[in-house]
This record gives structure tokens, C-alpha cells and sequence, in this order.
């Protein structure tokens, strides 16, 4: 799969709109070069790459370390979309305080 790097760019004073399924999907696909549906740190490090980007690999072990809940150390599909979707929906306060009671 190849992801056209306009995809990702970011003008400058553009209003950012929300990437379509699809989008979001092959950039998933673009980073996951064996195509096992899971991203490894090393995939994402050279996808970065590719993209003109630095970034470390403990970097991204950090960012996965709280993406990945099932802890095998590679981001699935499914945990890519749990974690736009708790992005673009953050629980209120009040959501935030129930979290707290039940955790304890």
C-alpha cells in the first residue's frame, strides 16, 4: 500500500478536517510493511522516516505503551481506532471522576 504524503501534510492556516475511514485505514496499512495488521516499533520508526520525520524507537515504545492494551508491543487496527476514538471523544469531568471511583 502506498500513502501519498499529501495525505498526511498539514498546511499551514488550513482548517484541519477529520481524516475519512479510508484514509486513516491505509495510513494504518502504509506503516504495516510485513501486512500483519499489527504496527511494531520498528515499522513506525521507518515509516517516520520516510515521511522526513525523526522519531525513536523508545519513543515510540512510549507512545505504545498506552495505546497498545493487549501489551505485544504493536498497534492493531483496532487499537488505532480505540485510541482516535478516545481522542475525538474525551470523557467530561464527571465522566473522568466515575473513572476514578471504580478504579479504586
Amino acid at each position: 500500500v502506498v500513502v501519498d504524503p499529501a495525505i498526511l501534510a498539514e498546511p499551514k492556516n488550513a482548517p484541519q478536517e477529520p481524516m475519512s475511514a479510508e484514509q486513516l485505514r491505509r495510513i494504518h496499512q502504509a506503516v504495516d510493511k510485513n501486512q500483519n495488521g499489527k504496527v511494531s516499533v520498528a515499522e513506525v520508526v521507518d515509516f517516520a522516516r520516510h515521511m522526513n520525520k525523526v522519531i525513536t524507537s523508545k519513543e515510540v515504545q512510549g507512545i505504545l505503551k498506552d495505546l497498545d492494551k493487549d501489551q505485544d508491543g504493536r498497534l492493531s487496527w483496532q487499537e488505532y481506532l480505540d485510541d482516535l476514538h478516545r481522542f475525538h471523544n474525551p470523557p467530561d469531568d464527571a465522566d473522568e471522576e466515575m473513572l476514578k471511583e471504580f478504579e479504586t
